[in-house]
């Protein structure tokens, strides 16, 4: 998604900032992307730093209000994630994923705004998982970018947090919840410190390791007893 709003705001139509150009550009990229986003309607908007977001050729929103406006207006990130929030088309939950416009004189101007729904990053999430876990994304923060906070309790959702890694690496990192679950960490690249967190049943991830010893220690027994009739046969014999 970061590509592909790279590649949106060096359009020239984008670039130009003219007004009745960008609404009739940021209709037809809607309709096209919406359902790879997750979201029923206005996918897409484009900002100037007057606090206008034009989503289409009839709507145009205020998102002066919005954490990521201002962040994108006075930083000079070429991108950001926002916190989840709802959307002001659709009031469904997203988060937006802003990138920086510049023009031809090298001036930032605006940013392209994606949303992507929740919905879909939810359901990303659990296509991810393993051993049978529960999947979501979240931050550094410990912000939840995924649906369902109520798949956990209120002392994991806590345990959670607590052992999110201090510093973001390409290692994928495991933690005990408590004696019976543990939580794996894995660094989404690109993002800002978000992470796939998977909690595993203690029982389903180490089933594998226990029937392993089992089949060995059965093994064990056979050869014993194999290996004491062997012994007494051959001292019989002498």
């Amino acid at each position: 998604r970061i590509r592909e709003l790279h590649t949106i705001s060096n359009t020239p139509t984008v670039k130009s900032m003219e007004e009745e150009a960008l609404k009739a550009y940021v209709n037809a990229l809607s309709r096209d992307m919406d359902k790879y986003y997750g979201n029923s309607y206005g996918t897409f908007g484009i900002n100037d730093f007057s606090g206008l977001e034009y989503i289409n050729e009839e709507l145009t929103i205020d998102v002066s209000d919005r954490a990521y406006f201002r962040r994108m207006k006075e930083s000079d990130e070429v991108y950001h994630f926002s916190d989840p929030v709802f959307s002001k088309t659709d009031g469904s939950r997203i988060t937006v994923l802003c990138y920086s416009v510049y023009n031809e004189k090298e001036e930032k101007v605006g940013f392209v705004a994606a949303s992507l729904s929740l919905e879909k990053l939810t359901e990303i999430a659990q296509g991810g998982s393993i051993y049978g876990g529960k999947s979501i994304i979240i931050n550094a923060e410990g912000t939840f970018y995924t649906l369902g906070e109520d798949l956990f309790s209120s002392a994991v959702q806590a345990s959670i947090k607590e052992g999110i890694p201090c510093e973001q690496s390409s290692q994928v990192t495991q933690k005990s919840i408590d004696d019976h679950q543990q939580v794996f960490y894995a660094p989404i690249n690109g993002s800002e410190n978000w992470y796939l967190c998977t909690v595993v049943d203690q029982a389903l991830l180490y089933k594998e390791a226990k029937l392993l010893t089992e089949s060995l220690g059965r093994v064990f027994i056979i050869m014993f007893f194999i290996g004491v009739v062997g012994i007494m046969v051959f001292s019989g014999q002498i």
